[in-house]
């Protein structure tokens, strides 16, 4: 048998656009008869470019930007110059923090520095080990 001139579909794509059918079929029939696929696996793979930059305590590369909570630098993001990605108005409440390294800003004297910004574009420059506490702000981006 030629097969020139005629596309070839493999078995599984033929079963799940069948099973995709009847599930529609089914579904849109009103009937009490209920269809379960299993959804597909997925595998992420991340190639980290700077082995310097990767997180030695969970073993995966840390982000480039920062969210609201409580971080320390060079585990959870790399350490350089951020700032917030959106302006900032004094309603938004924004508080950061900057702490000594292996603090976790326990106390007055560990806070190297902080502020209540109430417009603009704040912006920080973290090292490594450094504690760093973010409230309000919105998001961090590396600049």
């Amino acid at each position: 048998m030629s097969t020139t001139g005629k596309r070839r579909w493999p078995l599984a794509t033929g079963t799940g656009i069948v099973g995709l059918v009847i599930g529609g079929v089914l579904g849109a029939s009103g009937s009490s008869t209920t269809t379960t696929t299993a959804a597909p696996s997925v595998t992420v793979t991340a190639q980290v470019g700077d082995a310097a930059e990767s997180s030695a305590t969970a073993g995966a590369a840390p982000k480039a930007g920062i969210s609201e909570g409580v971080w320390v630098v060079g585990e959870d993001f790399p350490a350089g110059t951020y700032r917030v990605v959106k302006p900032l108005s004094a309603e938004d409440g924004c508080y950061w923090e900057i702490s000594r390294a292996g603090s976790n800003g326990q106390s007055i004297e560990d806070i190297v520095s902080n502020d209540n910004p109430t417009g603009g574009r704040p912006r920080v420059r973290l090292k490594r080990d450094q504690g760093f506490k973010t409230q309000g702000c919105g998001d961090w981006a590396k600049v």
